[in-house]
């Protein structure tokens, strides 16, 4: 998932900074905040003489420290081990500076959502809240409750934000036509991968070293588990996914031809085929639709394949894999042989596993073959983020929530105080990219944030030690936005509500038979799902997909 980037230390003269800061969709809320931009960030200041406009144009010798200001801040989660000693550290570090103190509230997930959606609508005092795209970030931003953050972005007086959130990445995570969310990823899109054992594939005599390289590998690979390791799984699949992206019917490869996956929800995906100069959509099709969807695909159905091998590998698989909600755990405990997960999950399943069998060795395989031989420019950079930070437009505090938050993203040691706590304390660097936990920490009662709440971001991700000599070079890769090429789509969201009556109809139909279908339980899958889909076009499918194309096809018309 490239070199840590590390800020150098800006000087910079005092200049006054006025920022207009209106909620999105300019309802109500809306004020003007005049501030000096050097103070609030943390930047050393110079006090304007009597009479000065405060212009910077004037400097005097005295330094400044802002007022004091506690922000009150909305987060999902539970609130991390160590918490309170993270927050006076960051005290101690920026008093002379940012001079900011926390009122800090955490939510647990399970019951965020709604606390979230009560607390905005009424107009609750905070500075600071988690929401996301899945959550109520585009309604709530549509009616106004949030921040357009624009001032402060692609501003060389909040050097932090500017560099961790350049034009190229906000430009995709606008809500009501302005940027009111600080987007949170840390890598632009992991490759998927199936975790093994590689010690066992060694012991087989499959692969180099044991290492896999084809399906054809991972397939032997699986038998001989069933044929040789008594009381073992060979591939342990989650309840609601099954082999999920092991066969995926669009593949990263397929967009060489113009050929894209539409979504219109509730699982019901699609073909979708543009012209060569990728300006409007020219076919689709559903998965089980008559061959002559198919033609301007090349006349296969792609999830026909898909289907058909999730059947014939089944056999691999625990009898009840419909209930299995935890297969990584049996892969942990040497009950399973393998398990279908993400590069960012090696850290975690190398050092238990390793816990759990010292001589266990953990082995990945990376089953699409432009990841594995890392091509530049055949995955698409995954843009958008699907956690965010907002700042409530009734907020009295803007400028100083953006100091903070720019303070974090502002160097590496800042970013790594939050990220992964106090430096010797609670981590250690390996190296300029790597982090250990130090000898005698209790794991359990360590300092655990949760970065998808308040930190992920590709420049400043430091990778565990526990990743795999052989599975860092993917991990890095996915950090390192050269190396990937931009999703045209990323922006485009599509508006159901003029088709949910239908998409609810035709979603009904497909979750009877999905779910069992990427299993690979059901004996006949492809003409279960020729059913399926014949089904959703008796329950006006076709006119969610026209609904999805013409939206698809405006969007597509802004880019040009």
């Amino acid at each position: 998932m490239n070199k840590k980037i590390r800020f150098a230390a800006l000087a910079m003269s005092a200049v006054m900074c006025i920022g207009t800061v209106t909620g999105c969709g300019g309802n109500g809320g809306n004020q003007t905040q005049t501030t000096t931009a050097a103070a609030q960030t943390g930047q050393q200041t110079t006090a304007a003489p009597a009479g000065d406009s405060g212009s910077g144009e004037t400097a005097a010798a005295a330094v400044t420290t802002p007022d004091p200001v506690t922000l009150k801040v909305l987060m999902s989660g539970d609130k991390p081990n160590d918490w309170d000693a993270v927050l006076e550290e960051f005290y101690n570090r920026t008093k002379d500076t940012l001079n900011i103190t926390f009122d800090w509230t955490w939510v647990p997930s399970a019951d965020y959502k709604d606390k979230l959606n009560v607390k905005m609508t009424a107009g609750e005092d905070y500075d600071l809240v988690f929401d996301a795209p899945w959550m109520h970030l585009r309604n709530l931003s549509q009616d106004g409750i949030y921040a357009d953050l624009a001032p402060y972005l692609n501003n060389d007086a909040y050097p932090g934000l500017k560099k961790a959130f350049p034009e190229e990445v906000m430009q995709y995570n606008m809500y009501a036509g302005i940027n009111c969310c600080i987007p949170l990823f840390w890598s632009y899109s992991p490759q998927n991968i199936v975790m093994y054992r590689q010690d066992w594939a060694r012991e087989f005599g499959i692969g180099e070293d044991g290492q896999i390289t084809s399906h054809d590998e991972l397939k032997q690979y699986l038998q001989a588990v069933l044929d040789n390791k008594p009381g073992v799984t060979p591939i342990a699949l989650k309840n609601n996914r099954g082999f999920y992206h092991l066969f995926d019917a669009i593949t990263v490869d397929m967009k060489k031809d113009h050929i894209y996956q539409g979504n219109l929800g509730q699982d019901i995906f699609f073909a979708v085929k543009l012209n060569d100069d990728e300006t409007e959509v020219i076919a689709t099709a559903l998965p089980g639709d008559p061959a002559e969807y198919w033609e301007p695909f090349g006349g296969e159905d792609f999830w026909k394949q898909k289907v058909e091998n999730c059947r014939e590998w089944n056999v691999f698989c625990e009898t009840d894999s419909l209930n299995q909600a935890d297969p990584g755990s049996l892969f942990k405990i040497g009950k399973a042989g393998a398990h279908i997960d993400t590069i960012d999950a090696v850290p975690t399943f190398n050092a238990t596993l390793k816990g759990n069998d010292p001589a266990a060795e953990l082995g990945i395989y990376v089953h699409e073959e432009a990841a594995r031989n890392m091509e530049k420019g055949v995955y698409n950079a995954t843009l958008v983020g699907s956690n965010c930070l907002a700042v409530p437009a009734t907020s009295k505090n803007i400028d100083r929530t953006m100091a903070f938050l720019n303070w974090i993203f502002e160097s590496a040691e800042n970013h790594d105080l939050f990220e992964y706590g106090i430096e010797g304390k609670h981590w250690e660097a390996v190296g300029d990219r790597q982090y250990k936990y130090p000898d005698g920490v209790e794991i359990a009662t360590n300092y655990n944030p949760n970065g998808w709440n308040l930190t992920w971001n590709p420049n400043y991700y430091r990778f565990s030690a526990d990743y795999t000599d052989y599975s860092i070079q993917y991990a890095e890769f996915s950090t390192n936005l050269e190396n990937y090429s931009i999703n045209k789509f990323s922006g485009f969201v599509f508006n159901a509500d003029p088709v949910k009556t239908e998409i609810t109809q035709c979603g009904a139909i497909l979750g009877e038979v999905l779910t069992p279908l990427n299993h690979g339980i059901l004996e006949n899958p492809y003409e279960t799902l020729q059913k399926a889909a014949a089904d959703m076009r008796n329950n006006d499918v076709q006119k969610a997909i026209d609904e999805y194309v013409a939206q698809e096809n405006a969007y597509l018309q802004t880019l040009n």
